[in-house]
């Protein structure tokens, strides 16, 4: 009788309850400190995966929250004002016509995973209820720095891969993504202008490359900023490589080094500012050790980490195969990078010259 390789049975409830009550009080936490930009979506004052708080804007409210139910995420769209307002005198009737008030974007939800695997003979050798609980916060802690090391990884990616979210290079491309979809939608600028990205212009309106770090950075950079605000609402984070950063601060004078309370509050310590907004560099920025460089303006009002509540960094618990000496559990996250608003970013792109 042939042998059955590949029944599993679930095994070992202690195993099971010290890698939830220290995996699952520490994955959120540890996770959001791969990146600033997951520092950012997930800050909330310290209530990781708690929704916005209604009529707050910008960092400080966490945009990470669950959200995923079905096969795609449907992001709803304001595209269109109601032209039902207007002046009036007396008893005039309003128009009660229904007004459209948009349409949705879809995003594909998309599933992460690593292992926290414990050998028979490792469980053997370390005897005792503290001993194995040593063992597995290392091994918890070993999978935290991967799982995270990938998801922050594909936030600045874009989607080439098509088992991965959409990263930031699918949402704010540097052709403003006319002409391509993104959330099922194409970006156009007579039908769908509000699906186009903000980019590098010059003062005579044409998109164009930055060039020369040094010579025209402020006067592109405020125009970039200014582009991407609308009313009250306006970027709360640039996003830049090292090399960016380090040119940034050369270019300041004394006088010009603002710094961001907002960010000292994340853990991030003498962070620049720029239009008194904070500058972030991160190692996984899609241009990190290029010599043209990209500079991202983020508005974390419009941005959103969305997960589904049955995989939020969920360990499914520890099971041994019929013909092994081991057990394993997965961790698993499934989730999608959304904006609801992709007008409201924007990149400057083609910076050369970095010192």
């Amino acid at each position: 009788m042939p042998t059955n390789t590949s029944f599993t049975r679930t095994y070992g409830e202690f195993e099971t309850s010290t890698v939830d009550t220290y995996g699952q009080r520490s994955f959120e936490d540890v996770v959001s400190r791969a990146s600033p930009l997951m520092k950012w979506l997930m800050n909330d004052d310290g209530v990781t995966g708690r929704a916005p708080t209604p009529g707050r804007k910008g960092g400080g409210t966490s945009r990470y929250m669950p959200g995923i139910g079905g096969d795609w995420l449907k992001e709803p769209l304001m595209t269109d004002l109601s032209d039902t307002v207007k002046w009036y005198s007396g008893s005039e009737t309003f128009d009660t016509n229904e007004q459209n008030v948009g349409t949705a974007a879809f995003f594909e939800p998309k599933q992460l995973g690593v292992t926290i695997t414990i050998s028979g003979e490792e469980q053997r050798r370390n005897k005792g209820e503290a001993a194995v609980i040593n063992l597995l916060q290392a091994k918890t802690d070993q999978a935290l720095i991967s799982i995270r090391n990938d998801l922050a990884v594909s936030l600045m990616g874009s989607g080439a891969n098509p088992k991965e979210i959409l990263g930031i290079q699918s949402m704010i491309p540097t052709d403003r993504g006319a002409g391509s979809a993104y959330g099922k939608i194409t970006g156009s600028t007579a039908t769908d202008p509000y699906w186009l990205v903000q980019r590098s212009r010059t003062y005579d309106g044409t998109y164009g490359n930055v060039g020369d770090f040094e010579t025209n950075f402020r006067k592109y950079g405020k125009r970039l900023y200014h582009d991407c605000e609308e009313g009250s609402s306006a970027p709360d984070l640039h996003l830049v490589s090292q090399e960016l950063m380090e040119s940034y601060d050369d270019l300041l004078l004394p006088y010009e080094r603002f710094t961001s309370k907002k960010a000292r509050d994340l853990g991030f310590e003498n962070v620049l500012t720029f239009m008194m907004v904070p500058v972030l560099w991160d190692r996984k920025h899609p241009t990190a050790g290029d010599t043209t460089q990209v500079w991202y303006m983020l508005n974390s009002e419009y941005m959103y980490l969305r997960y589904s509540e049955d995989a939020n960094f969920t360990t499914l618990g520890f099971q041994r195969p019929a013909n092994g000496d081991s057990q394993t559990t997965p961790v698993i996250w499934q989730g999608c990078f959304t904006t609801n608003n992709r007008r409201m970013h924007g990149v400057l792109t083609g910076i050369t010259g970095l010192g």
